[in-house]
């Protein structure tokens, strides 16, 4: 009640001071239950349901993320958040970023310049259901209406497996031909992820109520017993006040939606909170029956008196008369937005392609890129980055700034879908009901000012138009957002005002890069990482079968580096729904942090359902009882817009804390056989060069200039060199000579003397193989000996032996790495041209190559 209280007063006040609101996350597995049956899921910091974040508007939200899940890559998506010249931080995995893959770590830093209620989630290869979601506040000082306090109502379904095997079972040619392509049925529904949520109330007051569809599928509707709901926000956007009065309110997946209510004057009895899944999405729109015993019910309650029964849900005969969201009024009364300048026609629809149900746009079905589509579009030129056949097939639209966009979408499939555009809130102008029809003109009673959100609901065999300004550059996603249909391809992509992404983006942080290094994946070029329009290597058609975000180091490396053709899944069709066989991993600890124990694997049996809840009332929404958001005060306002930043000019903003400590440098000594780190990034993006610098013998105690990759490079022995500056030089040449298309950062033993290295993030990244090395590789060692030496020691290569060898190592995971084959290295990383350059035996550490 604290929190209410709080917040109350800080409401009356009218007063927010802006802050960085800190959060670090390590993502791992835990076990839970939230209705009856024992499972893995995937939480944070050890801990499930995922927090609730809440903010004030002006905040900066600054977020450390590390994939301590040991088999499946992450990321994580802002869902409703407009990220205005933060577009690299709206965390679609394969569209802004690349996947996280485990043992990785990457920061997401935006400024919250919305109020209302939104969520995160995982956008990475349908991992969310599996319970990587959660609830995101944006409290507002002057709302413009009153209210005592707040909690929120998140409603969802949920399912027994994990979403691998569940996307193996739905995209196999067994379930195309067995029941036409058909969803996973949902186990349950869950208010607050739970089937026993009790939420207590005090009488006699105001309660703002954030209701948040975090689910995969089904539609929800939902009545608290007792008590009228006045609509006053959708997807973040103030409304009129809307009494629901006898009408059922509804909200898809993705979709939010705040009402106020009213609390009796007495404390007498408690009421219940229902919650219905749509049935008619699960079955009767798929032709197909419910199970025998079917419950797409869920019940949470409203607790006055502790010591008072929890009453019975309510029951209704049927659910036909809803509160249509069109009909909302915005509460600013924004005109609707014309004259078009661009019309963007989606006909939606499915087909079976390679044995399987896919979903199309425009009769193109989606397939991720190798390149994140935002890189692409900063690293292709400007001329190319307005060209839609750049980015592959991922459906991709062009709209240049400033242009007033009308999307219409058609749905050509007998079942609803839920539209979400990422980077803005979208006028609706209208929306027919079902079996409607397509488009064909506007109605003649469209609004003069029609409701905004950025989730909308298009009903089967008709349509909706939406319109907005394109006044937020960046690559945005327009899909349906049901997981299902996510993977199954029913997706298109907005390119907004490429022309501008020089003096418009942000560049992406270190950590983002390292991710893709890590992974491994393609920073630069086009949808297939290649020059122009050439799309050698990348997929055109989907293949049966999906592993989800399972992450397999040796098959993603092999595919970005060796294989041109597209990678597939070698997993075994399987029928829908079975049941789980794998076993749950334990979460790969964060660095410095206590291993968890191992997630329990999910048993076949099924259990019975969650018992009678106990009468002992709980708080709102679930929070964090271990980790505390660090609140630091800043002395900025908040602002509606941020200003755009001019590409190349982009300061780094100062870090709550560093993204990596930097291990102490070791001494250096002539008489010792040494390392040079030769560390490139070829960036999509012009960035400052704001690394840590570092000082050392080879510049007389003189901080380290850039390394710049060399243009014109020929071999020479090294050794020829009349000194030692000379031979590192070489040294320097040689290190960077590589393809730069490939980005690569690799260490070079030699029998050099040591070379102090260019920046922490190298220092670092040595360390850790230092450490692996030690602990992995065969002895005997001197334990006496620098670093350097220790490297060529326990790889048993002399840097004074006569013959020539190499070994080369890849990094597979945090703190693993894995010896690559000579030929296939070679001939993967064009290192020919290093190997004649080196006097002796040598070895090389290719760390993060892409």
């Amino acid at each position: 009640m604290t929190k209410f209280s709080l917040w109350a007063l800080a409401t009356a006040a009218g007063l927010a001071a802006a802050k960085d609101v800190y959060l670090d996350w390590n993502v791992t597995w835990v076990s839970a239950a939230p209705d009856g049956f024992q499972r893995p899921v995937i939480g944070i910091n050890g801990e499930w349901p995922c927090p609730q974040i809440d903010v004030d508007v002006g905040d900066t939200l600054i977020v450390d993320v590390y994939n301590g899940l040991g088999n499946q890559s992450t990321g994580i998506h802002w869902h409703g958040m407009h990220q205005y010249a933060t577009a690299v931080m709206d965390g679609a995995s394969g569209v802004t970023e690349c996947a996280l893959p485990p043992g990785s770590q990457m920061q997401y830093r935006f400024d919250v310049n919305q109020t209302g209620s939104y969520w995160y989630h995982s956008h990475d290869m349908g991992q969310y259901p599996d319970g990587f979601r959660g609830p995101m506040i944006v409290h507002d000082p002057n709302a413009p209406f009153h209210y005592d306090e707040e909690f929120t109502l998140t409603l969802s379904d949920w399912y027994h497996q994990e979403m691998p095997v569940l996307l193996n079972a739905y995209e196999s040619e067994q379930n195309q031909a067995a029941f036409h392509g058909r969803e996973p049925t949902p186990d349950s529904a869950l208010i607050n992820d739970a089937v026993d949520t009790k939420i207590k109330v005090l009488p006699n007051k105001t309660y703002l109520v954030h209701i948040v569809c975090i689910g995969n599928f089904p539609g929800h509707t939902w009545v608290i017993d007792g008590h009228e709901m006045t609509v006053v926000e959708v997807d973040g956007v103030y409304t009129e006040p809307y009494p629901a009065g006898d009408k059922f309110l509804r909200v898809a997946t993705g979709q939010r939606m705040s009402v106020l209510i009213h609390t009796k004057s007495d404390t007498s009895k408690n009421f219940a909170i229902f919650d219905t899944m749509d049935v008619n999405m699960m079955f009767f729109y798929e032709h197909s029956t419910p199970p025998p015993g079917y419950n797409p019910n869920a019940t949470a309650w409203l607790v006055y008196d502790e010591t008072k029964p929890l009453p019975d849900p309510p029951s209704f005969a049927s659910f036909d008369n809803f509160v249509d969201d069109v009909a909302l009024v915005p509460a600013d009364h924004e005109p609707i937005l014309e004259p078009v300048n661009r019309q963007i026609i989606i006909d939606a629809a499915s087909k079976e392609i390679n044995g399987i149900t896919r979903f199309t746009v425009n009769n193109e079905t989606y397939l991720p890129p190798k390149v994140p589509t935002l890189y692409t579009a900063t690293t292709v030129g400007t001329e190319l980055s307005s060209n839609p056949e750049v980015y592959g097939q991922v459906n991709p639209f062009v709209v240049k700034y400033g242009e007033v966009v009308e999307i219409v979408i058609n749905n050509r499939h007998p079942n609803l879908h839920p539209w979400h555009l990422h980077g803005h809130q979208f006028q609706v102008l209208q929306r027919t009901g079902i079996n409607g029809g397509y488009y064909n003109g506007l109605f003649s009673n469209v609004s003069q000012t029609p409701i905004k959100r950025d989730t909308i609901m298009v009903q089967n065999n008709g349509h909706t138009v939406i319109r907005f300004r394109a006044d937020n550059p960046g690559v945005w996603m327009l899909h349906c957002h049901i997981e299902w249909h996510v993977e199954a391809g029913l997706m298109a992509t907005l390119i907004e005002a490429p022309e501008t992404f020089a003096q418009t983006l942000q560049s992406p942080p270190d950590s983002h890069y390292k991710a893709c290094h890590s992974y491994p994946s393609l920073t630069s070029g086009n949808a297939a990482g290649n020059e122009g329009l050439d799309m050698t290597g990348l997929a055109t058609e989907p293949q049966p079968g999906s592993e989800g975000a399972l992450y397999d180091a040796a098959k993603q490396s092999s595919a970005v580096h060796i294989s041109s053709a597209a990678p597939q899944s070698t997993s075994q069709a399987q029928a829908p729904a079975p049941k789980p066989t794998s076993q749950a991993q334990a979460p790969a600890p964060k660095p410095s942090s206590q291993a968890q124990a191992p997630a329990p694997q999910s048993t076949s049996q099924a259990q019975a359902p969650a018992p009678k809840p106990t009468s002992q009332a709980q708080g709102p929404a679930p929070r964090p009882t271990t980790r505390t958001p660090v609140y630091k005060p800043s002395t900025r306002t908040p602002a509606s817009k941020p200003t755009p930043f001019a590409q190349g000019s982009v300061p780094k903003p100062a870090m709550p804390k560093p993204e990596q400590s930097p291990s102490p440098a070791p001494a250096a000594a002539p008489s010792q056989p040494g390392y040079y780190s030769g560390y490139y990034y070829e960036h999509p993006y012009p960035q400052q060069d704001d690394e840590d610098t570092e000082t050392g013998p080879a510049n007389n105690g003189q901080p380290d200039q850039p390394i710049q990759p060399i243009q014109n490079f020929w071999p020479l022995p090294v050794g020829q060199g009349s000194n030692n500056d000379e031979q590192e030089q070489l040294l320097s040449n040689l290190c960077l000579s590589q393809n730069r298309t490939m980005s690569t950062e690799f260490f070079c033993c030699s029998d050099l003397r040591p070379h102090i290295a260019h920046g922490a993030r190298e220092r670092h990244n040595f360390d850790d193989f230092v450490k692996w090395a030690k602990i992995t590789l065969p002895g005997p060692y001197e334990t006496k000996f620098f670093d350097a030496q220790f490297i060529i020691q326990l790889i048993r290569q002399s840097a004074f032996r006569s013959n020539q060898s190499f070994r080369y190592f890849l990094p597979i995971r945090h703190g693993k790495y894995e010896e690559i084959p000579g030929e296939i290295a070679e001939r993967s990383f064009e290192l020919s041209e290093l190997k004649l350059g080196m006097r002796s035996s040598q070895s090389i550490l290719l760390h993060q190559s892409i």
